[in-house]
């Protein structure tokens, strides 16, 4: 082993002054997991998918509990209602929030699990800016009204032009009778020279030729059909009408002769009581 003097110490302690310092140990990375950042809140124009959303979770919840009444109850578990009465509604009231806690947890967590309000709000958004935009694209680009709106009220102005162009100009009597003769001529010739007249389409029927051309056939279809059937039953009842007539008659005549009958019956039993007499009488008289 070399032995160090205090000169070659104090030499090399300058040098050792003069580096510097070793740099801190890395430290590393933390297994730990970082918590999950929370979605950032969602400005929305109006929520109105959301609460409806919830509005239908109450009313279904509702609507379910209501189905848990005490008849019902008490139908499932008839012997423990029997024995134990308050006990059992202890248990049905427990048992109803216990059943509600565990539907609304359920509830939260598919909604959370699949981020259907932010869903939801980003829908709302993205309907209100379309609406936005558009009422802004009709205030630059104002349209003509559909064919079914109301057509806007006329102003006076709009009104003084509109008579002015339906005044007719004032023309001679001589020149009006010519045009006449003129336009008859040339309607003659255009009907001489087109042949038959073509039928008219559809859309320019009124009312009254549709219900004549399609209504008005199936009407007097329907009405003939109805009148035979009139006829037919009318002609059965007649039939039975005179059957009951001739069963009546038949029945008369039966009665009839067993009038008849009765009374030949009752003149033999009478001439019978009468032999009867006169043979006692004749006996009477030989004793």
């Amino acid at each position: 082993m070399t032995r160090t003097t205090r000169r070659s110490v104090d030499k090399d302690r300058p040098k050792a002054e003069e580096m510097p310092p070793p740099p801190p140990p890395a430290a590393k990375p933390s297994t730990a997991t970082l918590p999950e950042q929370s979605e950032a809140p969602i400005t929305v124009h109006k929520r109105i998918r959301a609460p409806l959303l919830d509005k239908v979770f109450e009313r279904s919840l509702k609507a379910s509990l209501s189905g848990i009444t005490p008849e019902a109850w008490n139908k499932c578990f008839p012997t423990p209602t029997a024995r134990r009465p308050e006990q059992m509604k202890e248990v049905r009231k427990k048992f109803c929030e216990i059943y509600e806690l565990n539907v609304r947890k359920n509830f939260q967590d598919i909604v959370s699990s699949r981020k259907l309000l932010a869903s939801l709000d980003n829908l709302d958004i993205l309907i209100s800016e379309a609406h936005s935009r558009k009422d802004q694209y009709l205030k630059e680009n104002p349209q003509a009204p559909l064919p079914m709106d109301p057509p806007p009220k006329p102003t006076p102005v709009d009104k003084e032009k509109e008579a002015e162009k339906q005044k007719p100009e004032e023309k001679p009597i001589e020149a009006s009778l010519a045009e006449e003769k003129d336009t008859k001529k040339s309607d003659v010739e255009a009907k001489e020279r087109s042949g038959p007249p073509l039928p008219i389409p559809i859309h320019e029927l009124k009312a009254e030729d549709l219900y004549m051309s399609h209504l008005y056939p199936i009407l007097q279809l329907q009405s003939s059909r109805l009148e035979s059937l009139k006829q037919a039953q009318q002609a059965s009842i007649d039939i039975l009408i005179k059957r009951r007539k001739e069963q009546q008659a038949e029945i008369k005549e039966l009665i009839a002769t067993l009038e008849k009958r009765l009374r030949v019956v009752d003149e033999a039993a009478e001439g019978v009581k009468e032999i009867l007499e006169m043979d006692g009488d004749e006996e009477m008289t030989e004793v």
